[in-house]
């Protein structure tokens, strides 16, 4: 096993502090439905479509409200955290890597 994989499994199989079944059935599930597919096609499709588009290159931009969204979910995942809902904080950025796969 990776260990972002195991880290990742950790953080969101329960809250802080429930006991953990350990179940590996349940670790390959959670890597490949979101690690590998979720993070890993994100990935895939924003580095094809860089090179598409600008040449592999960050293009230079004017501030948008992606700068709003992003601080908004920076502090909602750090209010989780804070409060050691773990699972939430972490949910957070799948629920964003998930959205941006649409």
């Amino acid at each position: 096993w990776q260990t972002d994989s195991i880290r990742y499994f950790l953080c969101t199989a329960v809250p802080y502090g429930s006991d953990l079944p350990l179940n590996f059935d349940a670790m390959t599930d959670a890597h490949n439905a979101n690690l590998a597919n979720g993070f890993g096609n994100l990935a895939a499709r924003v580095i094809s479509l860089s090179h598409l588009y600008t040449e592999g290159k960050v293009p230079d931009c004017a501030p948008s409200t992606m700068a709003t969204v992003i601080s908004s979910l920076v502090h909602e995942a750090d209010k989780a955290w804070g409060s050691l809902a773990i699972h939430k904080g972490v949910e957070v950025g799948i629920n964003c890597v998930r959205d941006l796969n649409k």
